[in-house]
């Protein structure tokens, strides 16, 4: 099987920032306030976001191992994908 070559397309496609597709971003480190409670996560190609802005990251797409949480009664946050490890939990992390 060969891939299409991009002049098949002509100039009809236009791709984000050029390429194809977002390249996938990860949430590798957490850092904790004196309370325990999680307040920076590091995010490849952004390094250290607030929680506002990884929330926002996340219900844009932005971060691939992570959901943005909109709770009815609190604030939002991001949670990582649903799984059955505990191992990929951000707060696991710090």
């Amino acid at each position: 099987m060969r891939a299409v070559p991009e002049n098949q397309f002509g100039d009809k496609v236009k791709y984000g920032r050029g390429l194809w597709g977002d390249p996938i971003r990860n949430i590798i480190g957490v850092k904790k306030d004196k309370k325990g409670r999680i307040e920076k996560y590091y995010v490849e190609e952004y390094g250290w976001v607030s929680k506002f802005r990884a929330v926002w990251l996340a219900s844009h797409d932005k971060i691939d191992n992570a959901v943005a949480v909109y709770p009815s009664g609190g604030s939002p946050y991001i949670r990582s994908h649903p799984d059955n490890s505990v191992d990929n939990n951000f707060f696991s992390m710090a």
